[in-house]
């Protein structure tokens, strides 16, 4: 019988795999730059008239607050809008005299002439009462303060329904001398405008529902800064959570200078040697299962395999 040749107690050691050194320590994560905002403060005479029908009226608008201070998003000044006319009181009413009839006056409404009865005053017009409405819902104007626009009387409903600027997110017209205006080219990769407007009460965060707008302040400030994802405003904190990278080591966002290693972004303080969990001085580790490790620790982990 032929014997076996006798086989040494210890194996070779298994090499060592190459050094793989961070390529990218340091990568700076991209910044979402703040759209452009303005907080707008129309100078009042500007502003569209207050009504003092039997409708319910409009807010008083507030004087203008001083200049905000210079945070993040830039705040600035534009004017209400471009259709606004001046405020026009109710009209004046009289009664006809012989002398207005002998001169031939109409109404600028029908183009009759105005014979007798009553006579309203307004817009440097004669009109007949009856004929003295909204050009869009023919509600009678002769007692209450109407808008114009483009020679023709409106009603403060139709007026602003047709040519106030509109909150984004309610879809109503905005009434109030301050709102606010975002700018942003994003806005027309969905086939929209490139601006929005928001009610001051209406532009928050859409995942949490936290105003950007300090809502105890005499003047409104913009309190928080903010971020335009998708065509909408999210505060700093759901941001980072909702769309911001993780951190392959802790699993949270990733929002500043980050390493770019073993196919995932890690913490500048979450990247360690698996074993020692000190970071790694020279910018050079080994991988082993996916995980770092630095040469004291691999070759410790090598030994131990064997």
């Amino acid at each position: 019988m032929r014997e076996l040749p006798s086989t040494p107690n210890s194996r070779p050691p298994l090499p060592k795999p190459p050094l793989k050194s961070i390529t990218a320590s340091s990568k700076k994560l991209p910044s979402t730059p703040h759209p452009q905002t303005h907080f707008n403060l129309p100078p009042s005479s500007s502003l569209p008239p207050v009504p003092s029908s039997s409708r319910p009226p409009l807010p008083s608008l507030p004087n203008s607050p001083p200049p905000l201070p210079a945070k993040s998003p830039l705040v600035s000044s534009a004017p209400l809008s471009s259709t606004s006319s001046n405020p026009i009181s109710k009209p004046e009413s009289s009664y006809t005299a012989k002398s207005l009839a002998l001169g031939l006056s109409t109404c600028h409404g029908c183009g009759k002439v105005v014979i007798e009865g009553r006579v309203v005053n307004a817009m440097n017009a004669h009109w007949h009462p009856d004929c003295f409405k909204c050009a869009q819902c023919g509600e009678a104007l002769e007692h209450v303060e109407y808008f114009e626009h483009e020679g023709k009387p409106y009603c403060h409903l139709d007026y602003h329904e047709n040519f106030s600027p509109y909150c984004f997110h309610c879809q109503t017209p905005i009434l109030e001398a301050n709102f606010i205006t975002i700018n942003d080219d994003a806005f027309t990769e969905s086939n929209g405008p490139s601006r929005r407007l928001y009610h001051l009460n209406h532009f928050f965060c859409v995942q949490c529902g936290d105003p950007f707008l300090d809502p105890s302040s005499d003047f409104k400030t913009l309190d928080k800064p903010y971020t335009m994802f998708k065509g909408h405003p999210y505060c700093e904190g759901c941001h980072n959570r909702l769309h911001m990278p993780k951190c392959k080591t802790c699993g949270k966002s990733v929002t500043e200078d980050a390493v770019d290693a073993l196919g995932s972004l890690f913490h500048l303080q979450c990247f360690v040697c698996e074993g020692c969990q000190l970071p790694f001085n020279d910018h050079a580790f080994f991988e082993q299962v996916g995980k770092p490790w630095c040469e004291a620790c691999f070759d410790i982990l090598i030994r131990n395999l064997v």
